[in-house]
């Protein structure tokens, strides 16, 4: 995998079934961000680190591999447990969210 655009795909799919808007959900990104970096297989873009980070949080390997991938290819039972991880932080976050109290206008 010689792109930042291919070893994502290749995570998010390894994390299956996952999709770019439920993985940008657990990155806590713009959906549109996931499909984007994907479709940029030449490294043209430049694309915020909180992005990338949030990213590789998400999917549970490390960054250096995520950007340059220098380090060996994370195993597909690794990504599954990080994204399963990821989801029920996400989870739980929206449940605070409905919890808390409207204020009154």
């Amino acid at each position: 995998m010689r792109t930042i655009a291919e070893r994502l795909r290749w995570a998010r799919q390894s994390a299956s079934p996952l999709s770019q808007r439920k993985l940008a959900d657990i990155a806590d990104i713009a959906d549109r961000l996931v499909g984007l970096i994907e479709a940029d297989t030449e490294n043209r873009r430049n694309f915020e680190m909180r992005t990338i980070q949030g990213l590789a949080t998400a999917l549970g390997v490390s960054l250096d591999w995520l950007v340059n991938g220098d380090e060996p290819t994370p195993l597909p039972s690794d990504i599954k447990a990080a994204v399963a991880r990821g989801q029920l932080r996400l989870e739980s976050r929206k449940k605070k969210a409905k919890r808390k109290p409207k204020r009154a206008a």
